[in-house]
């Protein structure tokens, strides 16, 4: 139970830095067009 927990909130981790990464690509690329 706990594993599977702790493989949830890794999960969540992961998507909350790649969404996070993603927004600063979009940023940077907003920002370059400029």
């Amino acid at each position: 139970m706990v594993a599977i927990l702790l493989l949830v909130q890794h999960d969540f981790v992961y998507l909350a830095k790649k969404i996070k990464l993603d927004g600063q690509v979009q940023w940077l690329l907003s920002s370059h067009k400029t």
